[in-house]
């Protein structure tokens, strides 16, 4: 038997809304295709009704929809959306040298700075 190895989630980048103000049960549910349910009085508050992959799902006041890398929505509880997304940060490629670069070359020092960001080194 072999023993277990480690794994580290790839970064992904998603959309969310938050059910919660400013955004309305309505806004979110045109967005991710949902149905609101409830009338908003006490006892019945709106909740919004999502199809997912795995079925109908529901997503409640201060809960996040998420939607996923393939296109689909899904509903997340506020407290695991805070312990597993973080705001996208944008990355800024600072290109050094000289400024009589022809466009060609620019490309060529941008692709390459790409390439090293994405594989974790330094982007410079």
């Amino acid at each position: 038997m072999s023993a277990p190895q480690k794994f580290r989630k790839k970064p992904v980048e998603i959309e969310a809304m938050h059910m919660a103000e400013p955004n309305t049960p309505d806004e979110v549910a045109r967005w991710c295709g949902g149905r609101v349910v409830g009338d908003g009085i006490t006892g019945h508050p709106y909740s919004i009704e999502i199809d997912t992959l795995e079925g109908t799902m529901r997503g409640e006041r201060g809960d996040w929809i998420i939607k996923g890398i393939a296109g689909e929505f899904y509903p997340c509880r506020e407290g695991i959306f805070q312990e597993t997304y973080e705001p996208a940060q944008t990355r800024t490629v600072v290109l050094c040298g000289n400024s009589e670069l022809g466009a060609e070359e620019v490309g060529r020092q941008l692709a390459r700075a790409a390439r090293r960001a994405k594989r974790g080194g330094d982007a410079a």
